[in-house]
């Protein structure tokens, strides 16, 4: 009896922890695997004028969700310092940073959080650099919520790359 339990939770553990399936933008140049299950919103995306919008898990009123935008920077060093300029004047916190490979190309991921529009959220961002633009990769969670998500984030995140 113990030895099914255990099968069960442990199968149930790994269908959690499965990559959902890849999804390519060949106009726009990169991939990733959003997490199994997460929605793709075309219309959402096209609204905040974001190559592509995933939607996950209800945390009571907010949507985790990850977005991905281009941006006209074409050095990675710069576009780094622009966004930590950037998070530090709206008054958030670096929560961790570090330089990351994604495929073959030099990236850089930020987690931070902030307070906005009333909500306690916190962010996974990651960016690599192609083709002379920027490309950022943005999960955002309930700061409150974010041990549940915060794994799916950087699995998803760790397939965000660029595409010939």
């Amino acid at each position: 009896m113990k030895i099914r339990l255990a099968l069960v939770l442990l199968l149930a553990a790994l269908a959690l922890a499965a990559p959902g399936k890849p999804f390519v933008d060949k106009k726009a140049g990169y991939q990733l695997v959003p997490p199994a299950g997460w929605k793709s919103y075309p219309d959402r995306a096209a609204q905040m004028n974001a190559s592509s919008v995933f939607k996950g898990v209800d945390q009571g009123g907010f949507v985790a969700n990850i977005n991905v935008m281009m941006q006209p920077v074409d050095k990675l060093d710069e576009f780094t310092r622009i966004t930590r300029e950037q998070i530090k004047s709206a008054k958030a916190t670096i929560v961790s940073e570090k330089a990351v490979k994604l495929g073959s190309a030099p990236g850089y991921q930020m987690i931070w959080k902030m307070s906005m529009q009333g909500r306690k959220l916190q962010f996974h961002s990651t960016w690599f650099v192609a083709r002379g633009k920027t490309y950022l990769f943005t999960g955002t969670s309930l700061e409150s919520r974010w041990s549940g998500v915060s794994r799916l984030f950087a699995q998803s995140a760790a397939t965000f790359q660029p595409v010939p």
